[in-house]
């Protein structure tokens, strides 16, 4: 036999005596209830149970009224979770109103009173005069539900109370940048209001989550709020989900951030589930499936109108909205139209809170913005958001806001009022690849030419930058390449290309170096003890798109901090792909650090895992800051003595480095030395152009110098020619094994052979806690003829090349 699972609904039903054709007193509820029932049925349970305790029993149907269903079809009658308990004896036929279950598949049961068949009578409890049972007649019944037809727009949730069990479901895109969205299931949880409080508690949660529990759960009349402090499954990182609802018709509809991040459409919606399994998988929200069908209507403007009545209590009512408002057909509204559709949709989002409706504005404004067709109304929108803007609003709606209003100041015609402001959002945020492109556009019509020039340099030469604006405009019909457009005003200023390469790298190199104006003057020396020195030891590669934020927002900290306070190491490595500045120190650091992958910074030896884009440099600079003030805060009892010289006879560099301390050097502590390249001139795949404190070599072995008799202290040289050895024979070896594996012939395009400005970097580690005590650094003055003994290996030239190329932007920037 076919098994059928039904959710039964547990809250309160009232229903008083009723005589056909006219029904007295609060029978208005049961009739309520009865036009939301898409199914209504007579069935008898297999056993007798007690719902609340025993959570389901197995029926056997007797009678279809309403909805499909044979005589001895067998059903399973589930509990919803609430409070109430209802109980079912064995052999005894119950009358069931049941509307589809949203949670999980099968059908929810909708009200608590058990309505017995007996003696050819529904015998319905309490709803007498005196509280005694009423009997309604088969023929009654029938009557009443002939002549009371289903009505999709009653059918409501019979939860009347938040106690019971909730699964929350959270409305988010179902995969990176995509459109479509998932109902998500988070937790199931269980709400107790024993005794007129409310305590949560958390049932079942995401596989994502390895623990979560309630830290706040506060009702305030119909408004419900709470906290999740959730561990997740992998990498133990800790995040706070912050709900925020309003419960009505049996559902809290609301919405929930993450770690105060961008608020998602959330309910918490009536359950029998006990576990993640029960809840269903993933699935698309409400009228979904219809909503991609009017995205392929003849006329999909009509379409998505027809939607968002239809779907006004669904999730999916706001990205219908949305597609209204992108439309190809919203230019033609007339601004009172484009109006009263903007209120139509801010009206819809109020139902799921504050914050959604906050959104709502933002994008509202934003989508009118991008149609350009109506900036008076798009300015006022703006000032709208604006003005409600709060300290727990996102950080992106802040720059959303700032980068949209003065694009539609100058659509509004007010030129100079446009520039103005997009160039105070350059110094606020000037590695946002749109206000730079904005603005660009706005000198470039202005017939600002050098201005314009500078602009789309920079779009193109630092990294991410020209694929984010390429991805964002390319489908407009106006819209010109960069590399295009560069050249195209290059060659209208210049005559010809020649120049441009050189310009590009100084207009990178200054990016970088003015990113901020600070620069902190130096420490004051500490009495009784030396000023400890911060060390970032960044791991990294230049086939790494991630690594992009970590590199130069470590490259921005060296110019904020003087060089006797802050000094930064790179060591690239394979991870990501080929990199022709890998050397032999970088995997054995990354194998002491327990690196899981790249970027990974350690500052002091405190290991920092995380990247992201150029967009992303701010964040990490607050990271990084905050570790490097704490260093620079502290104090040690290690001194560092360094000298570095290079012998013209012998082509080496001699190294003499000395730590001293009060006490003697334990055997956990170790002396390291490392040289590394000032700075390397390539154009990587990511983007990154300037490699600074490239790391090639670490003298006397990667495990560093031990103490000898509490001392730690070395002596030695490093010649050039066994460097250029070591280095060319590792490159060699690693590009023979890439044609290895892949059959065909690898060589790299660039062989940073020859040490061209190398400093000497020497740092005190504790081998078990990893913690740097302290740390100095030492230019190194190679002669310029030394550079030239590179004749032997075929890149030579090449790289000679670069040497001449980076010696010309150093002079240019002295300038």
């Amino acid at each position: 036999m076919m098994r059928t699972r039904i959710c039964l609904s547990l809250a309160g039903i009232m229903l008083l005596a009723f005589e056909l054709p006219h029904v007295q007193g609060s029978e208005q509820e049961f009739i309520k209830i009865m036009q939301g029932a898409p199914r209504i049925i007579a069935a008898t349970p297999e056993k007798s149970a007690n719902l609340h305790e025993e959570g389901s029993v197995g029926v056997r149907l007797d009678r279809a009224f309403r909805g499909r269903g044979a005589k001895g079809e067998q059903l399973v009658v589930a509990h919803d979770g609430s409070e109430s308990t209802v109980s079912l004896d064995e052999g005894q036929s119950y009358l069931m109103l049941l509307r589809p279950n949203t949670e999980i598949d099968g059908w929810v049961y909708l009200g608590a009173a058990v309505m017995p068949f007996r003696d050819g009578a529904f015998q319905i409890s309490g709803v007498g005069d005196q509280g005694d049972a009423v009997a309604v007649s088969l023929e009654q019944m029938l009557g009443l539900i002939d002549h009371f037809a289903f009505d999709p727009q009653t059918a409501h949730s019979s939860r009347q109370t938040l106690g019971g069990r909730w699964a929350l479901i959270i409305t988010t895109e179902k995969g990176e940048n995509s459109r479509e969205k998932v109902d998500a299931p988070l937790w199931v949880v269980d709400v107790d209001t024993d005794g007129g409080k409310h305590e949560a508690k958390v049932l079942a949660m995401a596989d994502e989550f390895k623990e979560s529990q309630f830290s706040e759960f506060a009702v305030d009349g119909d408004s419900v709020q709470f906290t999740v402090e959730v561990t997740a499954e992998k990498g133990g990182a800790q995040h706070q989900f912050k709900f925020e609802g309003r419960f009505e018709n049996g559902l809290v509809r609301g919405n929930m951030t993450a770690d105060a991040g961008l608020a998602r459409v959330a309910e918490l919606r009536a359950t029998s589930a006990m576990t993640m399994e029960q809840t269903g998988e993933r699935k698309s929200p409400v009228g979904w499936d219809e909503l991609e069908s009017a995205s392929e209507a003849e006329d999909e403007f009509v379409a998505y109108q027809q939607f968002v009545k239809d779907y006004a209590d669904s999730p999916s009512v706001l990205d219908g909205y949305l597609r209204l408002l992108t439309s190809e057909s919203v230019v033609r509204l007339e601004e009172q139209e484009l109006r009263e559709l903007a209120e139509s949709y801010l009206a819809a989002s109020q139902k799921w809170g504050d914050r959604i409706y906050q959104k709502a504005v933002l994008e509202v404004a934003l989508a009118i913005s991008g149609q350009k067709s109506h900036p008076h109304l798009a300015l006022e929108l703006l000032n709208k958001i604006e003005s409600n803007l709060t300290e727990s609003s996102p950080q992106t709606w802040r720059e959303a806001l700032a980068l949209q209003r003065p694009l539609m100041e100058w659509e509004a015609a007010d030129r100079e009022k446009a520039v103005t402001m997009l160039k105070e959002f350059r110094k606020a945020h000037p590695f946002n690849p749109f206000g730079t492109y904005h603005l660009a556009r706005m000198y470039e019509q202005q017939n600002k030419i050098d201005e314009a020039l500078k602009l789309y340099t920079e779009l193109v030469a630092l990294p991410n930058m020209q694929n984010m604006v390429e991805n964002a405009f390319q489908s407009q019909t106006d819209f010109v390449p960069l590399l295009n457009k560069l050249d195209e005003l290059w060659k209208s200023k210049h005559g010809t290309r020649k120049g441009l390469p050189l310009f590009s790298i100084q207009v990178y190199y200054s990016a970088i170096e003015n990113y901020t104006d600070e620069r902190l003057e130096p420490r004051e020396q500490k009495p009784g003890a030396p000023n400890r020195v911060a060390l970032m030891e960044l791991l990294t590669g230049t086939k790494c798109p991630t690594c992009v934020a970590a590199d130069l927002a470590s490259g921005i900290m060296e110019h904020v901090y003087p060089k006797n306070d802050l000094i930064v190491l790179r060591y690239h490595l394979h991870n990501a792909g080929p990199d022709p500045m890998a050397a032999p120190p970088s995997n054995e650091r990354f194998k002491y650090y327990e690196g899981r992958g790249i970027p990974t910074m350690a500052i002091n030896g405190k290991k920092i895992q995380g990247g992201g884009y150029i967009v992303h440099i701010p964040e990490m600079l607050r990271a990084y800051r905050k570790e490097v003030d704490d260093v620079l805060d502290d104090v040690t009892d290690v001194e560092l003595k360094l000298s570095a010289r290079f012998n013209v006879e012998d082509k080496a560099i001699n190294i003499s480095a000395e730590a001293n301390r009060p006490d003697a050097f334990g055997e956990d502590l170790r002396l390291k030395i490392v040289l590394a390249e000032a700075r390397l001139v390539h154009s990587a795949t990511n983007g990154v152009l300037l490699h600074e404190q490239v790391v090639r070599k670490m003298v006397g072995g990667h495990e560093g110098i031990a103490p000898t008799d509490g001392k730690l202290e070395f002596q030695g040289a490093v010649n050039l020619l066994e460097y250029h050895a070591e280095l060319e024979k590792y490159m060699t070896d690693f590009e023979d094994m890439v044609g290895n594996q892949t059959g065909e012939p690898f060589r790299f395009d660039f062989r940073p052979l020859v040490p061209l400005r190398l400093n000497v970097i020497a740092f005190v580690q504790n081998e078990k806690t990893k913690e740097v005590l302290q740390a100095t650094i030492i230019p190194v003055e190679v002669p310029e003829e030394e550079h030239k003994h590179d004749h032997d290996h075929p890149h030579g030239d090449d790289h000679d090349h670069e040497h001449k190329h980076d010696k010309k932007v150093q002079k240019e920037q002295k300038k």
